[in-house]
């Protein structure tokens, strides 16, 4: 798949998304910006997660779910950084994590991953389940950040090893020229799955990276997908 398969992401701690940046919503059935705004907690908002993120915001309900299923965390001081970017290790432990795998350590061939890291169990079992490829033969990629296309690649390859088929239409992103020829078949089951969309001038943004509130409801979408 390209030399992005698998995803791609930074990152750090625990095994918790964690990072910083700018992210839009691209979720379907969410209204999207051109950014994602900023938090704002009032005093009545008694039941907000997490001191940056409100009941109001668009990923909340993902954000609690995920959460109560132990699958994400915040970033700590009670934060969970809605913005921040997802790292390939992160997102990985995500997938494996929603979809109940067998964590194993196994050996593996990359040079980047070190045994005793707390994502080197979840990068075996992505290698085993044939969710994850390297961004070189020897080089798993820990702490790039995730891209859009290749999100969409694992959540594809997770889809097809439980069996999902997904009925697939014509129509195109205008930036279809900017994904790259490894994931557009998967940016498009994706989309036609309901489990991510594109923004509201039907651009895809392949290169963009995923933020954790956008992680949130992909997992979210792809369990309900599963069900």
């Amino acid at each position: 798949s390209g030399g992005g398969a698998g995803g791609s992401g930074g990152g750090a701690g625990g095994g918790y998304i964690s990072g910083a940046g700018n992210g839009v919503s691209t979720i379907p059935g969410f209204i999207e910006t051109d950014a994602e705004e900023e938090a704002v907690i009032t005093p009545e908002d008694t039941t907000s997660l997490f001191s940056d993120m409100p009941s109001s915001h668009w990923a909340y309900e993902n954000v609690k779910k995920l959460k109560e299923l132990g699958i994400i965390d915040g970033v700590g001081d009670n934060k969970f950084n809605p913005s921040g970017v997802v790292t390939r290790e992160q997102f990985l432990k995500m997938l494996v994590e929603a979809v109940d795998a067998d964590v194993k350590m196994n050996t593996t061939s990359f040079s980047d991953v070190d045994a005793s890291a707390w994502y080197a169990p979840y990068v075996s079992t992505g290698v085993e389940l044939g969710l994850i490829n390297g961004i070189t033969d020897d080089t798993f990629g820990v702490g790039a950040e995730i891209k859009r296309q290749d999100m969409a690649v694992l959540i594809v390859r997770i889809l097809n090893n439980k069996g999902v088929v997904v009925t697939q239409t014509s129509e195109t992103f205008d930036d279809e020229n900017e994904i790259s020829d490894y994931a557009k078949d998967a940016v498009y089951k994706v989309r036609d799955a309901g489990i991510i969309n594109g923004y509201a001038d039907n651009t895809f943004a392949p290169e963009a990276s995923l933020t954790r509130a956008e992680a949130a409801t992909v997992i979210i979408k792809l369990l309900d997908t599963l069900q």
